[in-house]
């Protein structure tokens, strides 16, 4: 029987293993802090996004928009993931994204 720990006593090869085991978890912590920064930015992008549509009464940003130059290329990115995930390809636009853009009118 393997132990709980997944080391066998004397095993040679233990030390990697137990090595493996604590970089995969650093790799994960590491992943996990990435994913939590790349939901922030969608965020504070999707209320960039929502004030505009306040002051300008659409979703269509114009390119070079002076305020927040980068929203027309995230709005642009929101287009094509929704595009990818209605053709069952690999995309960053979760469901709850996609609701949330729908729910300020968004146009697809």
């Amino acid at each position: 029987a393997v132990p709980v720990s997944g080391l066998l006593p004397n095993d040679p090869n233990n030390e990697r293993k137990e090595t493996n085991k604590i970089a995969s978890g650093v790799h994960k912590t590491e992943v996990s802090g990435r994913a939590l920064a790349h939901t922030k930015r969608w965020q504070e992008k999707f209320q960039n996004l929502r004030n505009y549509k306040t002051l300008h009464g659409t979703c269509s940003v114009r390119k070079g928009y002076p305020e927040d130059p980068q929203l027309y290329s995230w709005v642009y990115r929101q287009k094509t993931q929704y595009k990818q995930k209605l053709q069952g390809l690999k995309n960053g636009l979760s469901d709850e994204r996609v609701q949330l853009l729908n729910s300020i009118a968004f146009e697809w």
